[in-house]
Formats: structure tokens, sequence, C-alpha cells
């Protein structure tokens, strides 16, 4: 090997030694003082949001050497309707910044489940204190009316009520109802669409004879109608006679079916009454005042018995709502349902209620109910027609008296 080309290659060595060294120095431990400063780190955390709006998930930066403390609050995973009562599949924790979490947030889970929805929640929503209520009846009665109380997917319609077929008035708000109705199925004319049976005018040809002044006779024919109502049937007596059997009711009998609709929520019974406007507050009352208050009960102008008006107001408002004046119950159904309760009511069908058990949402698989079900299902025998039958009536013989002690020789006891 020649000098020339030993020299390049201790060129090559150097220039490799130099490079190494840079890059323990600048890229080594970070003691290098022209080293840069390193970067600050990301932290995704969500902020807080107005209720009613999805959550959205903005980077804030944090200095490595800041210290911050987290917190946990609790979202909705899902779009939940107004009215739905929560449970755990429906809520989960999100870690936010302390200084994020307002005082109306809610951050322990326990505090949700179980509760109602007070309003529509979207995915992602921050729970707080306004969007969940323990009794949905009240938030109903003060902010938004019966309609609160319909579940999602159900209408709502007011129909007849009376303490006979409302459980003897044991219904209220909030309550699951069954709803039993039955009607009569009547045959009818299917020309006239009228029920039967039917009406019948025959007309007999009558010849009436007369004379004239001059002594010619003259036959006139005339037509005597004769009304057979209702129209029965030709039958041949046992004399030879032709006679027209009518039947004894003017109308056939109709044939009862009865059938159910379940799991309908009973939103209100009887008059729907608005919340009742909060009383002003009450001044404030010298000693001398508050004595003559409470010994007349009169407020300070000397016009209006508070005490009185609030006593009259809560009378009014309970005669009002209590369920054995009511009328009318307002029940909720979905919609095909409620057409057939609507064919119900407009068919005078019969409609009875029947109180299901607190959280029985079951469906259960019932029949309808006519006479040929009840044949069957009890297996009742249709009696064949007899030629002779107990006579009952009592009023054809005397009743036997019984003979007393004495009255067989005059028992003495022995």
């Amino acid at each position: 090997m020649n000098r020339r080309v030993v020299g390049i290659l201790l060129i090559l060595l150097v220039i490799v030694a130099a490079i190494l060294i840079g890059a323990f120095f600048f890229l080594g431990d970070g003691s290098n003082p022209f080293a840069p400063a390193p970067e600050p780190t990301a932290v995704n955390t969500p902020v807080p949001v107005e209720a009613g709006e999805p959550t959205e998930v903005p980077i804030v930066t944090v200095a490595p050497d800041e210290q911050v403390e987290f917190v946990e609050v609790v979202v909705s995973n899902n779009t939940i309707p107004r009215g739905f009562q929560l449970t755990e599949a429906e809520i989960e924790t999100e870690i936010r910044l302390v200084d994020q979490v307002s005082p109306n947030m809610i951050t322990d889970p326990n505090d949700v489940i179980g509760k109602f929805t007070r309003k529509g929640i979207f995915q992602g929503e921050t729970l707080t204190l306004e969007s969940v209520v323990d009794d949905l009846r009240s938030v109903g009665q003060n902010d938004y009316g019966p309609s609160s109380l319909i579940p999602s997917g159900f209408v709502a319609m007011a129909v007849p009520y009376t303490r006979t077929n409302g459980v003897g008035g044991a219904i209220e708000a909030g309550d699951s109802v069954d709803i039993l109705i039955s009607f009569l199925l009547s045959p009818i004319d299917e020309e006239f669409q009228t029920k039967l049976h039917n009406s019948a005018i025959l007309y007999v040809n009558e010849e009436i004879v007369t004379t004239d002044d001059q002594g010619n006779t003259i036959v006139e024919n005339n037509r005597v109608p004769l009304l057979i109502e209702p129209q029965g049937r030709y039958e041949e007596l046992a004399t030879g006679d032709l006679a027209n059997v009518a039947p004894s009711e003017d109308l056939a009998r109709g044939q009862h079916v009865a059938f159910v609709i379940q799991n309908a929520r009973v939103i209100e019974v009887g008059q729907w009454i608005p919340p009742v406007p909060p009383l002003l507050p009450t001044p404030t009352l010298s000693p001398e005042q508050e004595e003559e208050l409470a010994e007349t009960g009169q407020s300070p102008d000397g016009t209006v018995s508070l005490s009185e008006l609030a006593n009259e107001v809560n009378d009014t408002i309970a005669s009002l709502k209590n369920p054995l004046n009511a009328e009318t119950i307002l029940v909720a159904l979905p919609p095909q349902q409620q057409v057939f309760l609507k064919y119900a009511v407009e068919t005078n069908s019969s409609i009875d209620f029947a109180l299901r058990s607190e959280g029985d949402g079951q469906l259960y698989s019932v029949d309808n109910v006519s006479l040929e079900y009840v044949l069957e299902r009890f297996n009742i025998e249709v009696p064949p027609n007899f030629a002779y039958v107990v006579d009952t009536d009592t009023d054809t013989f005397e009743p036997i008296e019984s003979a007393g002690p004495d009255a067989a020789g005059g028992s003495d006891g022995q």
C-alpha cells in the first residue's frame, strides 16, 4: 500500500471521529448549554360546555414542571330522550382539569343512576344537577306539563273514566294499566247494512163489490198492506195452515268479544290543572304587625287573609284532582294501539282499566275471549233440548209445615 492511500484513510477516520464526538456532545443527556429547550407537553383535556350541546375536547398545553389536578365527571355515552330513567349503561366518566369543572357538574355516577332526565341529552354531554331529577311527575307539573310523562314513541289520549271502570279510583298519574275492551258483533243485512231482523210488508188483494144507482154491480180490487215486524220465516203448521213464525225480540242478539291493550301509561287522572303561581313574598312586619297578624290572621293592610287564601286554594286543587271526581283519564300508548282505543270509544264499547304492579312492563300472551272460547276453554257442553224440565214455580204448591215437638203426642223429652 502506497503512502497516498494511507493518507486518504487517515483523513476519513478523522472525519468519522469528529462526527461521532459532535453527535454525542450535542445530542447527549441535555447537559449541553447550547441544546434547544424541550417542547411543552400537550394534554387532551375536555372543557365544560353549555347544557344541551355536544362536548368538544380541546388541547390544553401544560408545562412539564407544572402541577395539575384532575377529576372525573359524568357524561352520557348515548343520546337520551327526556323522561328516561338512567342506568349504568347510559353513562360513563371523563377526566377533566379541576379548574374546568363547575360546581353543578356531577362527578359521582351514583348521583345519576335511577334518576330521570329532565331534558333531552346529547351523546357526550356533561350531566349537571339541572339535567336530572328524582321525581319526573313534579317536573311535569312545574316545568313541562303532562308531556314530560309520555314515554318516547307514545301518544296520549283522554278516555272516559268512572270509579267503576277505573279500579275504584285507585289509578294515579305514573301508573301502568291494561285496558280491557269488549263489544258486540251484531248480524246485519249485507245490502241494507242495518241490523237484523228485517221488517216485511205483505199486500193482500181484497175485492170490494158495490152497486151503483142503476143497479149495476161494480167490483174493485183493493191492496191491503200487512206489516210483519220483525220478519220471520214461514212454516206449515200441523193443521196444514201456513204461518209466519217471527222472533220474540226485535233485534238479533250480538256475540260478545273481548280483548286487551297492555301496558298503557297513565299521564293524568281527571282535569289537568296548571301549577299555582307562587305567592308574592311576605313583607317584613314590625313586631306590632306580627302580633296583630297572629291574632287576626289578616295581612298588614287588613284586606286579605293569607292563611285563608292558601287554605282555599289548596282545598280547591285537592277537590279537582281527587280521582273519585274524575271523568276522564289520559293514557299513553303507541300510535297504532291508540287508534284501537279511539275506535273502541267511538263505537261505545265497554272499557275497563286493570292496574299493573310497579315496574311490570312485560307483554303477556292473551287470547281474545268470545262465547266459543269460553265453551272450549272450560269444556262446557251445550245441554240438549229436553221434553220436560223441573218446575221451579213454588206458587203451584203449598209448603208442608213441620210438626213441632208437641205435635205428635206431646213429647216430654223422654
